[in-house]
């Protein structure tokens, strides 16, 4: 049991690193459902965290990592958070295996491209929609040829139970073709996927977007633009983590903008580059504290000068050199 346990905390950093928001879940008949709040208390959880957990993921590291730990040891399975907080995760989720074939046979390139995993009863297929989604939470479709509903594609405001959890029919959930996704999803338009939406023309690749993902939808001013060292996923990849570390009250700007170099510093084919490279991802972390009326200094010449000084300081990916940061509190 232990083994398995320390297993599953290992699984849930590796999703962390990969930019994916890992969620615990019950273990047993109840594999599926998120771990029950009543065990919070017992693993030093306040009232109300854990349904802050589940609705924005880890957030700005609102839990230091060891009570991640806690909570992952004290699970039974794992689940992935899709939307914003995963990078813009969307799944498609076959539950109906004659749905499957018929797809799959006519869209064997697209299938095999895709990062999947094999389920109780179908399969998941991982993207990320091409600045469009159908709406939030989960949208029904079908395929050409079957009457029967054929699944659902999760975009957002949801989670879907993730390797190496086991369903509570016995079978275990598995990365098709390799044991860890270490590639981002491919950024797919919904309209390439050869899916039928309920309400929606059949031709979907005219059907216009209903709104665009949050992440694509910053405007960042000149000299803030992207640095060219950063490739479109690598882009991408980085401004997923505004949304993950950001003030939810007064008195955590600077936690969470370290928070947010740490979490770039673990990204390895991030950690090598210098400062300027994130010059526009800081721009937009500070476009969205000015939306927020009770974040003081939300300049960005005060938090830039604040991520360099932070990034080109040794260790700040260690629990060390980031407590050591936080207690050397910047002049405010």
């Amino acid at each position: 049991m232990g083994s398995r346990r320390s297993r599953l905390l290992k699984v849930a950093h590796d999703y962390y690193k990969a930019g994916y928001a890992p969620i615990p879940l019950r273990s047993g008949e109840f594999s599926k459902q998120p771990l029950d709040a009543s065990v919070a208390p017992g693993i030093g959880f306040l009232k109300g965290e854990m349904s802050l957990l589940y609705s924005v993921g880890w957030g700005p590291h609102p839990f230091p990592w060891e009570r991640f730990d806690k909570m992952f040891l004290a699970a039974g399975a794992i689940g992935i958070a899709c939307g914003s907080i995963s990078g813009g995760l969307a799944v498609v989720d076959f539950d109906n295996p004659e749905a499957h074939r018929l797809w799959r046979r006519r869209n064997k390139s697209l299938a095999e491209s895709l990062l999947s995993v094999t389920t109780a009863r179908g399969r998941h297929y991982y993207f990320t929609p091409a600045g469009e989604t159908a709406g939030h939470g989960t949208v029904t479709f079908y395929i050409d040829g079957c009457s029967e509903k054929a699944g659902e594609v999760k975009l957002a405001d949801g989670y879907l139970v993730a390797p190496p959890s086991v369903h509570p029919n016995g079978h275990r959930y598995r990365w098709t073709g390799t044991s860890f996704p270490r590639d981002r999803p491919p950024v797919l338009p919904m309209g390439d996927l050869g899916l039928l939406f309920l309400g929606q023309h059949r031709n979907l690749s005219r059907t216009p977007p209903l709104y665009p993902l949050r992440i694509d939808g910053l405007t960042l001013p000149g000299d803030a633009q992207e640095s060219p060292e950063l490739t479109p996923q690598q882009q991408r990849d980085a401004r997923s983590l505004v949304y993950r570390h950001l003030p939810e009250k007064s008195g955590e700007r600077y936690q969470c903008l370290l928070a947010l170099v740490r979490a770039l510093k673990s990204r390895g084919d991030l950690a090598q580059l210098s400062s300027q490279s994130f010059r526009g991802i800081v721009h937009a972390w500070c476009q969205e504290l000015a939306r927020r009326s009770f974040v003081q200094h939300p300049a960005f010449r005060t938090n830039w000068c604040e991520f360099e000084r932070a990034w080109n300081r040794p260790g700040i990916s260690s629990s060390d050199g980031f407590n050591a940061l936080l207690e050397d509190l910047p002049v405010q």
